[in-house]
């Protein structure tokens, strides 16, 4: 079970944090806090700058393979897999919390399975999680232990295959960018509804699991004071004769179900909060320019921020953003500080 502290009981900030100071992670918070006000509005703004400082420590820790290492001994089987762990199986999960311990801890108990990547994460993050297997275990991962998958490469459905075959779990992130090749005419997405609003999810995993037969599995880990746990939702298998438009429904909500719970629990330990706008299914903006007399008393609704030499201003409640002039940029930043760090 899960506590359900719900993240308004965290305490605002009462300064001005140095990240605020820098451009970029300034954008970064832009639009982590224009998310959080969409998907979760019931959470004070007061509060959006205390809990991106707890995603960025959090990120700042899953960085690190060593304290990675050190917390699995925190970390207890997940509940459905404590008679044994099924094979093959798909691990759906996201990135919460400590979210490498999910294949720290296969790596730990000795289950042979292979992580779901994009090309441009596999290039940035495999050695990362070679070091992490030796480091967990004392020995170099083979591939029959671990191997890593290019989720966009056209022969990655026959590899997910063979790990199947070889009796592996399949790790994927359902909130990464691991669309997978699908067979022409099937939509790579599907709209969902999260947290109340739509977005678009890719459905390759759910694809492949229903092609297949493997059982999808739907987790995601989390910090809980000084130890790490898990938040599991039911496994999901085709029922006989299911089609697979209704399967991958079914697979999607109940595997984006864990992650709506876990969010309203833990919302900062999702990292999510930083891209999840590029997913979301938005209204167009009722206007195609900035409105006139825009006042600092409006950051509630519109927050600045810079792009090397070029200064925006982004409207919340659309997603749009405007070329500002560095004057009202300046002025609005200022009003921003005070607004969301004291």
């Amino acid at each position: 079970m899960m506590n359900n502290r719900p993240i308004t009981k965290a305490e605002p900030l009462q300064r001005i944090p140095e990240w605020a100071a820098d451009s970029l992670a300034w954008r970064s918070f832009a639009f982590y806090s224009a998310n959080m006000r969409y998907l979760m509005p019931n959470v004070p703004v007061a509060f959006h700058a205390a809990s991106f400082e707890e995603t960025q420590l959090l990120r700042a820790e899953n960085a690190d393979s060593l304290l990675a290492a050190r917390r699995l001994g925190e970390m207890p089987a997940p509940l459905s897999w404590r008679g044994g762990v099924p094979f093959p199986a798909i691990v759906a999960t996201f990135h919460t919390g400590p979210y490498p311990l999910v294949c720290g801890w296969l790596m730990q108990h000795r289950i042979p399975f292979a992580l779901l990547l994009s090309a441009d994460v596999l290039q940035r993050q495999e050695l990362r999680y070679r070091q992490l297997y030796r480091q967990i275990t004392g020995v170099a991962p083979d591939e029959k232990s671990f191997v890593c998958i290019d989720a966009s490469d056209p022969r990655s459905l026959f590899r997910m295959r063979t790990v199947f075959n070889q009796g592996m779990v399949l790790v994927a992130y359902l909130d990464g960018n691991t669309g997978v090749p699908l067979p022409r005419g099937t939509a790579p997405r599907l709209v969902l509804d999260f947290m109340g609003r739509p977005m678009a999810a890719k459905v390759g995993v759910a694809f492949i699991a229903h092609l297949t037969g493997v059982p999808v599995y739907p987790l995601a880990c989390y910090r809980a004071g000084n130890g790490v746990r898990w938040l599991e939702g039911a496994k999901v298998e085709a029922a006989k004769g299911e089609v697979r438009e209704a399967y991958v429904k079914r697979c999607m909500a109940t595997s984006y179900g864990v992650l709506e719970a876990l969010l309203l629990a833990r919302a900062p330990q999702w990292e999510g909060w930083l891209y999840v706008h590029h997913d979301l299914l938005l209204d167009p903006p009722s206007q195609t320019k900035l409105p006139t007399g825009l006042q600092p008393e409006a950051i509630n609704e519109f927050m600045p921020f810079q792009i090397r030499e070029h200064y925006f201003v982004l409207h919340t409640p659309t997603f749009a953003t405007y070329r500002i002039p560095r004057r009202l940029h300046d002025e609005l930043k200022r009003h921003a500080d005070i607004f969301f760090c004291i």
